[in-house]
């Protein structure tokens, strides 16, 4: 039996890129007529992650927000009891 894992994965990543490439060319605020065709790194980094930087406003909200993170732990704490 051939073993397609390394097809599966390729599959879809390549689907994956096309799904960034067509929100990364729908969603760009300084375009001023046509639509900026986005280059490869920026695909791949959309691809990958789809946020766009690493700022408390883009990544995981409780990483910058303890007392949420607290709150949620002291629950499970609870919980386990």
């Amino acid at each position: 039996m051939k073993n397609t894992k390394r097809a599966l994965r390729r599959a879809h990543e390549e689907r994956k890129k096309a799904a960034a490439k067509k929100r990364l060319r729908q969603w760009n605020p300084w375009a001023t007529k046509a639509p900026v065709e986005p280059d490869a790194r920026r695909i791949g980094m959309h691809a990958a992650t789809p946020a766009a930087c690493s700022c408390f406003m883009c990544t995981e909200w409780r990483k910058y927000d303890r007392s949420a993170a607290r709150r949620e732990e002291r629950r499970e704490r609870d919980l386990d009891c």
